[in-house]
């Protein structure tokens, strides 16, 4: 009942990986002086998941709904941005990410999430290009960070870690 409070070696490690690589994707989106820092951190928070087979599902669909958001919403910004046109579009894709609901359709709801995002900052700030080239580089970075631990620094320390307790049961 109360498994969850116990810190495994697993548990132990995926918390590791996942508050360095949020620290890390934090780092690199302040360094490069990108408007919206908080998105890298926020998309390896979303995406890192404990398994690494729903992890790589997660960061597909965050990487490809961000892209396809971009795509429609590149339009809609250049075209409306100086009219209250907008203003009627940003509820219209309010609702479209309300009714998506994340846990049913993650790559349908980040695509409309990513939408009225760049929509409602486009209106408040006047720099919709700029929102819009933000969003796809934070989560370029959250993502690249994620892929690099999932494929690359996890399976090394798994191995390391597989042959310091070969080592230790050929001791005993």
């Amino acid at each position: 009942d109360r498994e969850w409070l116990h810190l495994t070696s697993r548990k132990w490690n995926y918390f590791c990986w996942l508050s360095s690589a949020a620290g890390l994707a934090y780092v690199f989106a302040t360094k490069s002086n990108l408007g919206n820092s908080f998105w890298a951190p926020m998309t390896v928070l979303l995406v890192m998941k404990f398994d690494r087979n729903i992890a790589s599902q997660m960061m597909w669909k965050r990487f490809f709904g961000t892209v396809s958001g971009i795509l429609i919403a590149l339009p809609l910004v250049l075209w409306f941005q100086q009219s209250g046109f907008i203003l009627i579009l940003i509820p219209l894709f309010m609702l479209l990410t309300v009714l998506t609901d994340g846990g049913k359709s993650y790559l349908a709801y980040v695509t409309f999430l990513t939408i009225f995002t760049v929509l409602g900052l486009a209106c408040i700030k006047q720099k919709g290009l700029l929102v819009i080239e933000d969003r796809l580089l934070d989560t370029a970075i959250g993502i690249g960070i994620v892929l690099v631990i999932i494929k690359l620094l996890v399976p090394i320390q798994n191995k390391l870690l597989l042959k310091q307790k070969l080592r230790l049961e050929s001791v005993n």
